[in-house]
């Protein structure tokens, strides 16, 4: 299993995020649901691109928060973790293997 830290994520297809000041809302219109979030939380959306893992990004956060690796991760996994329960955020990984195991299966 890939440990979390070498996992990349990305934004699920319907959500749409609409930036105010500190914080922005996110909103998916197939659950016709809204989701308020701080800016730490957009910060690490605006990086899931598919392409940074997540140690990429913690990294890059660590010097812009003045906070510790462990302190920064520790709150990454919990926002990483609910955001994909609420399928706002895909593993790329996961992505990847179920699209080989269709192209197989169609073969």
């Amino acid at each position: 299993m890939t440990d979390m830290l070498d996992t990349r994520y990305v934004l699920s297809q319907n959500v749409v995020i609409e930036d105010f000041d500190n914080e922005a809302l996110i909103f998916m219109p197939r659950k016709r649901h809204l989701i308020k979030i701080n800016s730490i939380t957009r910060s690490i959306l605006n990086k899931l691109d598919g392409q940074c893992t997540i140690r990429d990004i913690a990294h890059e956060l660590v010097s812009a928060y003045d906070i510790s690796f462990d302190l920064l991760f520790k709150d990454i996994k919990v926002i990483l973790t609910d955001l994909t329960k609420q399928r706002i955020i895909k593993d790329k990984n996961k992505l990847m293997q179920i699209k080989d195991f269709e192209h197989m299966e169609n073969k």
